[in-house]
């Protein structure tokens, strides 16, 4: 009886682990393409796509790098996107002591590179590291040009009258390029 239960025990056992496997596996495979990893935003469905979110509306591939559905959160008025979309020039106005040049740059690169836009970098005020920059104000919105005033802040906002003036840590900056873009591509 002992040499029985030492046998049956680990086929008992071998089974188990080779029916675990073979049910993950089979669930598993099945499951990965489910809507889990999908997001519906403005009539388009999202893939997760490992570090962006992919969508096609008709041939053209919208491609994000949050996830849509924190898009509908963010505020920003329509006619400050349609002042970015609009414009043929902008300029990203900022103080270099911030210290936001990850979204700077990201920004930069999808109005110029995906909107098409002359993009400049340029400083509100004379100071240490403004010194080979062009000096910009809300004023200087005019010939087609805007001005995006960009500061440094803990609380997330944005406000468009004269010029787009937003308020944010990187993060939100990005998640604003992004918006902007996909009113673009849509």
């Amino acid at each position: 009886m002992a040499r029985i239960s030492k046998i049956i025990l680990p086929l008992f056992i071998i089974g188990l682990m080779v029916i675990s496997v073979l049910g993950y596996a089979i669930l598993g495979i099945s499951s990965s393409g489910s809507d889990s990893q999908a997001v519906t935003y403005n009539g388009l469905k999202f893939s997760n796509a490992g570090n962006e979110w992919v969508a096609y509306n008709g041939e053209q591939r919208i491609s994000l790098f949050i996830n849509p559905a924190e898009l509908q959160y963010l505020q920003l008025d329509e006619s400050a996107i349609l002042a970015v979309l609009n414009s043929n020039k902008i300029y990203l106005n900022i103080d270099p002591e911030d210290n936001l040049s990850r979204s700077i740059a990201y920004m930069e690169a999808v109005f110029r590179s995906i909107l098409g836009k002359q993009v400049v970098i340029s400083c509100r005020e004379d100071k240490e590291g403004c010194e080979n920059l062009p000096l910009k104000s809300c004023s200087d919105n005019k010939d087609g040009s805007l001005v995006i005033d960009i500061y440094k802040s803990e609380s997330w906002e944005s406000q468009f009258s004269e010029c787009l003036s937003v308020a944010g840590d990187d993060n939100y900056l990005i998640r604003l390029t992004e918006k902007i873009k996909f009113e673009y591509l849509t």
